[in-house]
């Protein structure tokens, strides 16, 4: 087998830090088992990232893979309904299929503790909220969407997201994601579709 190129390095550092910190939790994770794991030495590991925190940071660009990719998917639909429901339906097919990356989705007191990786997720969670505020404004002006407050409805799909990828980590994948992730999208259509009114004349 030839020698890994840096970026194959750098995945690999990344996939199995991902690995271990899903496994076993933030406390356990240390650059020294980190290596072991790999068959490198801890100096090799710095020549790739230059502290615990940077290999954080590099699984929280991992999940910026998947913003780009789902913004980009969603930006190449006209209706706002498809839309949102492409926005859900993606996360949910990426984290079904890395489900190491739930660790980082659920690390909420460690990241709290350091600043650095704090403020890089936050500014990546931030571009997801942001989105959906402005998708929805935008749908409401054209009629696809019902009058509610934007800054709501963001914080409802984002928060459903969130509850529902811990419920099914938390059941050890029992289930498929994507398929119960459907009826969630469901639910959250009828919520934000506007209701028709059938007039009759008695």
């Amino acid at each position: 087998m030839g020698r890994m190129s840096t970026d194959q390095r750098q995945d690999q550092i990344i996939d199995t830090a991902m690995k271990i910190i899903n496994a076993d939790g933030f406390i356990a994770f240390t650059t020294r088992q980190l290596s072991r794991e790999i068959g490198i030495s801890e100096p090799a590991l710095y020549r790739h990232f230059g502290s615990k925190d940077d290999i954080l940071i590099g699984i929280i660009k991992r999940m910026e893979r998947l913003w780009f990719f789902v913004a980009k998917e969603v930006d190449s639909i006209s209706c706002y309904i498809d839309k949102v429901k492409t926005f859900i339906s993606l996360h949910f097919e990426y984290i079904e299929q890395n489900s190491d990356i739930v660790a980082i989705l659920f690390a909420d007191e460690y990241m709290r503790r350091n600043e650095k990786v704090r403020s890089y997720l936050e500014e990546v969670q931030a571009k997801r909220y942001f989105y959906l505020i402005e998708m929805y404004e935008k749908g409401r002006i054209t009629g696809d969407f019902r009058a509610f407050e934007p800054k709501i409805i963001a914080v409802i799909i984002l928060g459903a997201i969130r509850a529902t990828v811990l419920d099914w980590n938390m059941s050890s994948s029992k289930y498929s994601l994507t398929r119960h992730g459907q009826e969630v999208i469901n639910t959250l259509i009828k919520m934000i579709e506007p209701t028709v009114t059938i007039k009759t004349n008695i």
